[in-house]
């Protein structure tokens, strides 16, 4: 019932396909920082230049009740990456301007169920069509050297609760570390 509830009033409003978190920050839904929790993992710690630094993403919903969005965008579209080296300094994306990445999306709505893993996967070109749920960081528009780096991920979801009301969940993930090699 609560999912027909949901899919109607998405369908009924027409709402803008949640492909980014900015798109999320326009509508102007009270964002609820302890919905959700996130956790960010890379597929291993150490990597060689020029390899694949695969990350994914874990929801896990921090409340009592169902939570309900819109299983659109990939990781990518809706998280933005803070990735700091070993002297401190945060390392510049190559567009800071959003994802250059296109992708596949559906409306179909997602059920967040209270305490139990999500992992986000998206589909896109590069997978074929395929669901994968490990992504590479370029998908992020990083371009990573030989360094060691510490890992962040901060995400925003249009969501809807129990009982109907819209959201925006926002949560900071934890800190991932890698290192790459020349």
């Amino acid at each position: 019932m609560l999912r027909r509830l949901v899919c109607s009033l998405i369908a009924s409003a027409l709402l803008l396909p949640v492909a980014a978190a900015a798109q999320v920050k326009e509508l102007n839904f009270p964002v609820r920082p302890n919905a959700i929790a996130v956790r960010l993992e890379s597929d291993k710690p150490v990597y060689r230049v020029g390899e694949p630094i695969e990350l994914r993403l874990i929801l896990i919903n921090r409340t009592s009740q169902a939570i309900i969005y819109a299983n659109a965008p990939p990781p990518y579209a809706v998280s933005k990456l803070t990735v700091v080296n070993a002297a401190g300094n945060t390392v510049p994306t190559t567009a800071p301007h959003g994802p250059q990445y296109g992708f596949e999306s559906s409306m179909d709505p997602t059920e967040l169920e209270p305490g139990k893993p999500f992992v986000m996967e998206y589909s896109d070109a590069e997978t074929n069509g395929a669901t994968g749920d490990w992504v590479d960081i370029k998908h992020w528009n990083y371009d990573i050297g030989p360094g060691t780096y510490r890992i962040t991920a901060s995400i925003e979801i249009g969501a809807f609760g129990k009982n109907a009301a819209q959201f925006t969940a926002a949560a900071r993930s934890n800190e991932v570390k890698i290192t790459v090699l020349k």
